[in-house]
This record gives C-alpha cells, structure tokens and sequence, in this order.
C-alpha cells in the first residue's frame, strides 16, 4: 500500500540456528561467532529482497550484538574470547556498518534492542539493522568436559561500542545472602507467588508441570529446539536422575537450560528502505509499539509476588496501541522460569492453564 509512512519501523527478515550434535572436529565446533553468522545469513535470505542478500548486507548500517554469558560473568572464559564480537559477525558477512554495538546482560536485551532502533530507524542514526547473538555453552562444557585445547580468543579491529554490564541485576547484600544465581532468585519469587496463591508446594509443583508440559510440546516439533523432546506432567513433577532438583521448588526441566548451541538474527528497517531494496510486503512486521522498564534489586522490591517492570511495559505497550490483552490473538511470554510467565499473565489478568 503507497499510504503506509516511508519511515515506519519494520522486521523484514529472522533467522535462527542450532547445533544439537558437535563434530568430530573440535576446529569445526560451533561458536557464538559462528551460530550468529549463520542465524544472520538466514534472515538476510528471509527478507526475499530483489537484489539478494548482498544488496541488504551492502545496506547495514547498524550492527548489535547481545550480550553472551562468558562476557555477563565476573570471572573470564578459560577458553578466551572475542573482544568484537559484532565486528566478527561483519566481516564474515561482508559488511561495512557504521555502527557495532554489544549490549547489557540481561534476557531483556534482545526485546530491549528491538525497541531501541525500532524509535531510531528512519532518522539519521540508521536506515538497516541487524541484530543478533548467540550462545555456545553446550560446545564450552563438552570443552571442558573433555579437557580439550580450544581457544575462543580473537582480536577484531574496529569500532564497537561496548556498553558493559549495564545496571546491577543483585546488591552485594542479596549476593552474601545466597542470591547469586537465577534459579535462586526465581525460586524465591516463585514461592512468594505460591504463597499469595494460597497454593501448597505440591499444588504449585503439580500447576508448573501443567504449565510447561505443552511448552516442550511445541519444542519437541520445533526445527531449531535445542532439547525437542516432549515431557509429561508426571515426569516435570517427579525428582529423578533425568529432573533432580536445582533450586528450591525447581527441578532440572522448569529451569531454563543454558547447555545450548543457539543463534538468533533479526533484520529491521524501514517501509520506504524496505521498497527501495525491493523487499516484498509480505515479509514485513510492523514495529507498532514497546516500552522499557527496570525493576529494583530484589531485596527493594514492595513485592516478589509480581514484578512491577513487567506491568509498567504491558500496560504502556498495550495502551499505546489501545488494545485490551482480550483482543490480542498470540503472545510471545519469557519462559525461563514458570513465574516468568505467571508474572506477566496476572498483569493482564490470564489465566495461563485456561487460554489458549
């Protein structure tokens, strides 16, 4: 349509990878470099331009990076490391962006850059973007696992702003009082929820079983799953070899799992770019409406029952639009942890075991 504004904000193209299987050869294993290279290259095909994917790399302006775990962590990779990695994803791509930018930790990041270029494209700040990242953890540990002589570490020449570590996810309080890791930090928030539920821990074992059970459903048919493998209701709900306890009330399968080789690749631009390079309509996604929030440190919290960032963005997001969560037909929920999805759900009154 001719009437659509040339400087609307929009998705044209996504690629995803995954290594389940390593090679042979530890040369060839898998690497964030890599797994992002090829999620990259898969959405620059995605986007069907007229020109190929040559014309669109030719068009990057703006190249960003999420953050991967080794560079979230105090202590450094045994393994070394990149020190561009988006400059890496460059130049095995053939391009020339002025801008390289590698982002805060945080399962955020990747949404909250999204929105961030979404608000600058169509300005002078950038015309195309490719935003990607990537974990190699399952090629680390078989690494180290196997006390094999890998080396990860490379130089790449280049400008990159490197935005660091970002805000403080836990004060040296909570950290001296056995917060220091995820499952630790959720499992908290999750029995503050159950509590508020009225729910006993059976109960709230017996409803996070409900809940993730279809999960790996969708997983196990998944092409780019990193574990797609269906799991009962009873196996999720039961300690075992296969699901032994992590973090009080997690067992091993209601915890995100970080032993994956993934990769994941957006390409953004805008509507007049996206016409000049030939890129059909159909491909595109408008970037209609985000928002970005910060929640205190646990500790400083008024309540771990819910998580006020994720109510401020929900209602901003949805307000903005001037929609109700009942007119939305598909929503796309954080699930590193069961709360993670009962947060967000109670926020805009869902019931995550009834709708579908």
């Amino acid at each position: 349509m001719s009437d659509i504004p040339a400087h609307l904000p929009i998705i044209v193209g996504v690629g995803q990878s995954v290594v389940r299987e390593l090679p042979d050869a530890p040369e060839a294993f898998p690497t964030p470099q890599s797994l992002a290279i090829d999620a990259a290259q898969q959405a620059l095909a995605d986007a069907h331009a007229t020109g190929g994917a040559r014309a669109l790399v030719e068009a990057i302006d703006t190249l960003a990076f999420v953050r991967i775990n080794n560079d979230s962590m105090p202590r450094p990779s045994p393994l070394g490391r990149c020190d561009n990695l988006p400059r890496a994803v460059a130049a095995a791509l053939g391009a020339h962006p002025a801008q390289a930018i590698y982002s805060i930790v945080g399962g955020q990041s990747p949404q909250q850059l999204v929105n961030e270029f979404a608000g600058k494209l169509g300005t002078d700040a950038c015309q195309m973007v490719l935003l990607t990242g990537a974990e190699a953890i399952a090629t680390q540990k078989h690494i180290a696992r196997n006390q094999l002589d890998v080396s990860w570490e490379e130089s790449v020449a280049g400008q990159l702003e490197d935005r660091g570590q970002g805000p403080m996810l836990l004060d040296e309080y909570e950290l001296a009082n056995g917060l220091g890791m995820p499952p630790q930090v959720y499992g908290a928030f999750e029995h503050a929820w159950r509590t508020e539920q009225g729910l006993t821990k059976a109960e709230h074992i017996e409803r996070m079983s409900r809940l993730f059970a279809p999960f790996s459903k969708v997983a196990a048919g998944h092409p780019y799953a990193q574990f797609p493998t269906e799991r009962t209701e009873a196996f999720l709900a039961t300690p075992s070899a296969a699901n032994y306890p992590v973090a009080d009330p997690y067992l091993k399968w209601f915890v995100a799992q970080d032993a994956v080789n993934q990769g994941a690749a957006l390409l953004l631009t805008t509507v007049g770019k996206a016409r000049q390079l030939g890129i059909p309509q159909e491909r595109w996604v408008y970037c209609l409406e985000g928002a970005d929030a910060q929640d205190k440190v646990v500790s400083r919290r008024p309540s771990l029952s819910q998580s006020a960032a994720m109510s401020a963005v929900l209602d901003a997001t949805l307000g903005g639009l001037y929609v109700q969560p009942g007119d939305v037909a598909h929503f796309e929920l954080y699930s590193c942890f069961p709360c993670a999805v009962q947060f967000p759900c109670g926020a805009m009154g869902i019931d995550p075991m009834a709708d579908e």
